[in-house]
């Protein structure tokens, strides 16, 4: 089998689909699929943007009663700083290892999570790959380790410059607690 490139759109609307029609008549077989799509900016939400389309490598396999997937995904994104809420750019690269399966097959959809299923003999790996991407990404994203973010008096970004402002001021609830020695 050689290798596929697929870059489909229906309706104005890239999908990430793969057509194992071919591969189904050879068992013991591999066909590789190269796909590219912007990526879907409802994985991010507020909290970033895909800054490079997100790029699949796909080897698939025919097992004969099921074909498994493996390759790799990379893509930039941009995020926003948990501390000083300035714009970061993140690589992503991350391999993939998934089993895909015709719906009647319940055996191996237990012993996979990781498992889609096929029917036409397209199969949408778009909900799989957003997975991994989404496992990708930090869960406190930071510009650099030693960032100081925002001054919570002023609000100026600490990295960029010193502030004058006192950070003495305790919240008088708290303000006992001064004398503890």
């Amino acid at each position: 089998m050689g290798q596929t490139i697929i870059n489909l759109v229906f309706f104005g609307v890239q999908t990430m689909k793969i057509d194992l029609r071919t591969l189904k008549l050879h068992p013991g077989k591999s066909e590789n699929f190269e796909l590219e799509y912007q990526g879907n900016k409802e994985l991010l939400g507020e909290q970033g943007g895909f800054l490079d389309p997100v790029k699949v490598s796909l080897q698939v396999h025919n097992h004969g009663d099921y074909f498994s997937a493996r390759g790799v995904v990379e893509t930039r994104v941009a995020l926003t700083c948990s501390r000083c809420l300035e714009t970061l750019i993140w690589p992503i690269s991350t391999q993939v290892l998934f089993t895909i399966g015709e719906e009647f097959k319940e055996t191996l959809n237990q012993m996979d999570e990781d498992f889609l299923v096929y029917g036409s003999g397209l199969v949408d790996v778009e909900p799989i790959i957003g997975e991994y991407l989404v496992t990708e990404l930090p869960f406190t994203p930071v510009c650099r380790e030693d960032c100081q973010g925002l001054c919570p008096v002023c609000g100026g970004n600490r990295n960029e410059k010193s502030c004058s402002c006192g950070s003495d001021d305790i919240d008088p609830r708290w303000e006992k607690l001064k004398n503890l020695k």
